[in-house]
């Protein structure tokens, strides 16, 4: 039986993934499968970038096909941050409350038909 793996350390985001790709001849697997798998480091400047640097990384490492993501919330008044940074905006791995309460302190005072945002991301298959 082939394996796709989903490459992401986000449980609700593996499940959802894996809910919608599950398939009778692939077997569904995380990187929680993969003891001593290294985290690859999302060191790309664009959400595409994450996303195939984690593709590859975690495929090269695991040689199991691959889908990996990036993304996050880009605040329009910020000039797109936090973007690419989302989860490491406030210097470390923020929970989503300690992101909003961030977002919400820096919009004080501005107008609500300047409170825009949209999100982005990117999502890549490898299989080397």
């Amino acid at each position: 039986m082939k394996s796709l793996l989903i490459a992401t350390t986000n449980s609700a985001k593996f499940e959802e993934a894996s809910s919608v790709l599950r398939l009778s001849d692939i077997a569904i697997v995380g990187l929680k499968d993969f003891p001593g798998i290294v985290l690859v480091e999302e060191t790309g400047d664009t959400f595409e970038e994450n996303a195939i640097l984690k593709a590859k990384g975690y495929f090269n490492q695991t040689k199991v096909p691959c889908i990996a993501d990036d993304g996050g919330l880009m605040i329009d008044y910020l000039n797109g941050a936090p973007g690419v940074h989302s989860k490491r905006w406030l210097g470390h791995d923020a929970s989503d409350q300690e992101l909003a309460r961030a977002v919400l302190d820096k919009m004080t005072g501005v107008p609500q038909e300047k409170r825009t945002a949209r999100l982005g991301g990117f999502a890549v298959f490898w299989d080397g």
